[in-house]
């Protein structure tokens, strides 16, 4: 069983309002087959974002939401002490990756 997760994150960043196709169509979507453990495959459409300083926001508004839903399942003690433990694992991951990214 495929299953397609798609988020809308946003349609507009403050008085950068993502042009064309982009405010109605989501930019990012994660999808992989979970019974077979497939590993999870991640398509982000940039040309939504125009700025690559603008995923910054991105990662940050994810990043709370993420956070409040942690805080209100009681899998952390509130919305602060997710985002801290997220973040200490964030910049952990980025000094030291799991992962091998390819330069391009």
């Amino acid at each position: 069983m495929r299953m397609i997760l798609p988020i809308a994150v946003f349609s507009c960043l403050g008085s950068a309002v993502i042009a064309g196709d982009c405010a109605n169509k989501p930019f990012f979507t994660a999808e992989g087959n979970y019974v077979a453990n497939e590993p999870l495959v991640v398509n982000i459409r940039t040309e939504c974002l125009g700025d690559p300083k603008l995923a910054g926001l991105v990662l940050a508004d994810f990043a709370q939401h993420l956070a409040l839903a942690h805080a209100r399942t009681g899998k952390a003690k509130d919305r602060q002490t997710a985002l801290d433990e997220m973040l200490q694992l964030f910049v952990a991951e980025l000094q030291n990756p799991t992962t091998q990214w390819p330069e391009r």
